[in-house]
C-alpha cells in the first residue's frame, strides 16, 4: 500500500466517510467545517499523466471541492453561544447526494450536498452528548447513531423521527431515584458496523433476512442488535464469558480492555461470519459469529446473552523498526474489512497493519503504511473495490495529537474499475492522435 495523496487541514481530522467509489471524500473537523475533496479525479489526473503512486506521491495535496460549516442551524448555535463544533461521525448517501455529520454537542445534522450545497436540510435530536458512530442501514432510508452517552437510536430518515432505542430501559436506583431511558452500552459507544446480507453485497445470502448492528463501547463488550425491533432485539454480547455475564455493566471496564473498534469479516469462520474487536491494549479479537434470534415480545428487556467463540487474540505490533521514538499507547482506534483481499487493516499511532485472515492461522502482520506517525489515527474508510484506503489523524476527545491530514492510500492493484476505464480510454485517444499527426496528407 502506498500513499497517493493528502488532504491538508487547518485542525485535527476528526472524521470522515467517502462514496461508494470513493470519487467523494467528506472530512470533519474539529473546527466543524465539512470538507469535500475529489479523489477521483485528483487519482485519474494522476495515472494519466503516468505518475504511479509512491512513497512520494503522498505529498500531493487531493483537490479540495467545496467546504462548508456544520454548525449553521440557529436552533443548534445561537447568536452568542458559544459550543464545540468538533465533528465525531459522518455519514454519506452512497452517491453523494446528501451527509450525516455527528457533533461534540449531540445534534445530527443533514446536509445537501448535490442540489442546494451545505444546507442543513433536518436536524435529528436524540443523543446527549457527543455522537461518536453513525452508519446506514441497506437502502439509505435508516440509520444507526452511538454516543458517549451510551445510547444507541434507530432512526427513520424519511420521518427524520427516532425509531427506538436499543436495550432495556435503566432500573431505578437503589436510593429511590428514577430510572433512565433503554441504554445499549454501560460505557461510551465508539463504534458501529452494520452486517448486511442483501445479494451482492459481501457476505450475502447469510443465514438472517435483516441487517444486524455491532456496536463496541468502553464498557469492554461488543453488542450485536437486530434494528428491526429496537426495544425487543435481544442483544448477543461478544467479548464476554458466561460466568462475567453481559449486562450492561454500571461503569467502564478497565482501560486496556475498552473496545475502540469493530469491523464484520463475513469470509471468515463460516456464516455468518466473524467480527474483530480492537482494544485499548493494542490487540485484535476475532469472534466467529452465530445469527441472533428473532426479536419478540418475549425477549424484550432481556439482558444480553454471551455469545460468539474466540477464534484468535492477535497482539499488535507497537514501534517501527529504525524509529527510536517510544511505541504508541493508543490502541487499535480504527478497522476496515478488504473482502477483496480476505485481510483486515488495523489503525494505532505507529502504522496502518495489514491481515491476512483467509488461513487457518493469520499470517504476521505487515506494516502496510506510516501517514500519521506518530499521531492518532481517527478513522478508516475504503471503496467497494477494495483498492483506496484512506486514513485520518484526530483525537476525537481523548488524549493524544493530530497531523491534520486525512491521506488516501493506494492497494494492490494501485487503480480502480471506473478510473481505469477513463485512463484506458485517455491512452487510446492519445495513441489515435499521434497515429494521424504520423499519417501523410
Amino acid at each position: 500500500m502506498l500513499p497517493a495523496f493528502t488532504c491538508y487541514h487547518p485542525c485535527p481530522v476528526e472524521s470522515m466517510c467517502a462514496t461508494a467509489d470513493m470519487q467523494w471524500l467528506f472530512t470533519g473537523g474539529a473546527d466543524g467545517i465539512v470538507r469535500r475533496w475529489d479523489v477521483g479525479s485528483s487519482y485519474t489526473s494522476a495515472m494519466t499523466a503516468g505518475t504511479a503512486p509512491s512513497s512520494n506521491l503522498g505529498t500531493r495535496s487531493c483537490m479540495l471541492l467545496s467546504q462548508f460549516p456544520a454548525v449553521s442551524a440557529p436552533d443548534i448555535a445561537p447568536l452568542g453561544t458559544e459550543i464545540d463544533p468538533a465533528i465525531y461521525s459522518m455519514v454519506c448517501e452512497r452517491n453523494g447526494l446528501w451527509v450525516l455529520a455527528g457533533g461534540r454537542e449531540g445534534p445530527i445534522q443533514l446536509f445537501t450536498v448535490r442540489v442546494g450545497h451545505g444546507q442543513c436540510q433536518h436536524v435529528l435530536r436524540g443523543h446527549k452528548g457527543a455522537v461518536t458512530a453513525m452508519r446506514l442501514l441497506p437502502g439509505g432510508h435508516g440509520l444507526v447513531s452511538a454516543g458517549r452517552d451510551g445510547a444507541l437510536l434507530a432512526w427513520d430518515l424519511d420521518r427524520g423521527a427516532v425509531l427506538g432505542r436499543f436495550g432495556p430501559p435503566v432500573p431505578p436506583a437503589a436510593s429511590g431515584g428514577p430510572g433512565g431511558p433503554p441504554q445499549g452500552h454501560g460505557g461510551h459507544v465508539t463504534s458501529l458496523v452494520v452486517l448486511d446480507p442483501s445479494p451482492g453485497r459481501p457476505g450475502g445470502g447469510l443465514p438472517f433476512q435483516s441487517p444486524l448492528v455491532l456496536a463496541g463501547s468502553t464498557d469492554g463488550l461488543a453488542r450485536l442488535w437486530d434494528p428491526r425491533a429496537p426495544a425487543t432485539s435481544p442483544a448477543i454480547a461478544i467479548g464476554a464469558s458466561a460466568a462475567s455475564g453481559a449486562a450492561a455493566p454500571a461503569a467502564p471496564a478497565p482501560a486496556g480492555q475498552w473496545v475502540l473498534a469493530v469491523e464484520w469479516l463475513p469470509w471468515l469462520g463460516g456464516a455468518p461470519g466473524a467480527v474483530a474487536l480492537g482494544r485499548r491494549a493494542n490487540n485484535l479479537e476475532i469472534f466467529a459469529l452465530a445469527a441472533p434470534p428473532v426479536p419478540t415480545a418475549a425477549t424484550a428487556n432481556t439482558p444480553a446473552a454471551p455469545g460468539g467463540s474466540l477464534l484468535h487474540r492477535l497482539v499488535v505490533p507497537t514501534g517501527i523498526p529504525g524509529d527510536t521514538r517510544p511505541p504508541s499507547e493508543g490502541g487499535v482506534t480504527a478497522l476496515q474489512a478488504l473482502p477483496a483481499a480476505r485481510a483486515l487493516c488495523s489503525a494505532t499511532a505507529d502504522a496502518l497493519h495489514g491481515w491476512t485472515l483467509a488461513d487457518p492461522v493469520p499470517r504476521k502482520p505487515c506494516a502496510l503504511a506510516t501517514p500519521h506517525t506518530p499521531h492518532m489515527v481517527a478513522a478508516l474508510c475504503g471503496d467497494e473495490e477494495g483498492t483506496l484506503l484512506a486514513s485520518c489523524s484526530g483525537t476525537r476527545g481523548w488524549l493524544g495529537s493530530s497531523d491534520n491530514t486525512a491521506v488516501v492510500c493506494a492497494l494492490t492493484p494501485p487503480l480502480r474499475s471506473a478510473p481505469r476505464r477513463q485512463v484506458v480510454a485517455a491512452q487510446q485517444q492519445q495513441q489515435q492522435q499521434q497515429q494521424q499527426q504520423q499519417q501523410p496528407d
